[in-house]
């Protein structure tokens, strides 16, 4: 296993966690930081990270497959996060609507997509061989 299958797993279930910080920087301070400092911080890390983590799933499905193949397979991935991003917002933003308070309604497509990528990380992770096994 290469370090790219080690570590892209890891960054996207850390651009997760980083999304998730920025809900709680948002609700902590009730609405009021959503785009300055802490929360910026931690969109913009948590965007980065987990865009190059999504390549992990281009090349978990492409395992033992030729490296042409694989080498696409995250060029789709990365742009996947995008669109999985767009896809995620749109349908949390028709199921929620203005439930709760008024910073959900622009924020329930960054928590919606952190979790769906924080299971798909952690499901990542999990199915990777332990160090030194044999990779079939």
């Amino acid at each position: 296993m290469g370090f790219w299958e080690r570590w892209a797993p890891v960054a996207l279930l850390t651009g997760a966690v980083f999304w998730l910080a920025k809900m709680s920087v948002i609700v902590a301070t009730d609405g009021r930081v959503d785009s300055t400092g802490a929360a910026a911080v931690f969109y913009i890390g948590g965007v980065l990270l987990m865009a190059i983590g999504a390549t992990a799933v281009g090349l978990w499905l492409t395992r033992g497959r030729p490296t042409w193949l694989r080498v696409v397979a995250m060029v789709i991935s990365f742009v996947g996060f995008f669109v999985s991003f767009l896809v995620l917002e749109g349908i949390a933003k028709s199921a929620f609507g203005d439930a709760g308070p008024s910073y959900l309604s622009d924020e329930i497509g960054i928590l919606v997509t952190a979790i769906f990528w924080l299971v798909a990380g952690a499901l990542l992770v999990r199915a990777r061989p332990a160090p030194g096994a044999a990779v079939a």
